[in-house]
């Protein structure tokens, strides 16, 4: 039997995941959980093996208490789950601070078990379709800089991002829970690093960097 944690604040996805495990059967939810400050009243003689923790929390950022949470229960894996696909940036912290895995909500529960299989015989594991798209994002993002020959934000990093899959900047600012002002800002600070005139010059630069990555790595591959 193995023993889960859940700290998520979605009340919903907690209940799917104890729904679904408790008919799948050799797992027990030890507990469950929507917030930092209830973690730090449980019971720290818990068996746990695994702990899915979201990133977003309402009273914390889950990347900064993971290193807490092995601090309390050192034998579990960390398995971070996030619903922003754009999120390089934490992601990459995530793995550096010690998770075991990482979980793009909304994520297959038989994802969930893979795992939670492969994690009972190595310390960390990412999903195929996980570990490719993590590893395109980080590479679009440092060829974005080395074309703008400067930094570029995690906050630019993800507008970046969304600009390249055609959200407005409306959808930018509901994806990124920010405000459309912070968008704007942050679109004119792109504009001016690319060196472009507008918005729409900006994107046509950034597509055709990649366009050009993507054309060389063709003709090497052939």
């Amino acid at each position: 039997m193995k023993n889960i944690g859940i700290i998520d604040d979605n009340e919903r996805m907690r209940s799917s995941i104890h729904d679904y495990l408790d008919v799948v059967g050799d797992y027990e939810i030890t507990f469950s959980i929507g917030s930092f400050s209830e973690l730090q009243v449980i019971n720290q003689d818990l068996k746990v093996d695994y702990i899915l923790l979201d990133i977003y929390l309402a009273d914390a950022n889950g990347i900064e208490i993971i290193g807490l949470i092995k601090k309390i229960f050192p034998n579990a894996a960390v398995i971070v789950i996030t619903g922003n696909v754009y999120d390089d940036y934490n992601l990459s912290k995530a793995i550096e601070r010690g998770a075991a895995s990482l979980l793009f909500k909304p994520f297959q529960m038989q994802q969930l078990i893979e795992v939670f299989d492969r994690l009972m015989v190595t310390p960390a594991y990412l999903l195929p379709a996980m570990a490719d798209k993590l590893v395109l994002q980080l590479h679009q993002k440092y060829l974005l800089r080395a074309h703008m020959n400067m930094d570029i934000s995690p906050s630019e990093d993800h507008v970046v991002n969304l600009l390249l899959s055609n959200y407005n900047r409306r959808q930018i600012a509901d994806q990124l829970n920010i405000s459309a002002s912070q968008v704007n800002a942050t679109i004119t600070r792109l504009i001016h690093k690319a060196g472009c005139d507008n918005v729409k010059g900006l994107v046509q630069v950034l597509s055709e960097v990649l366009s050009r990555k993507q054309r060389f790595n063709s003709s090497q591959s052939g």
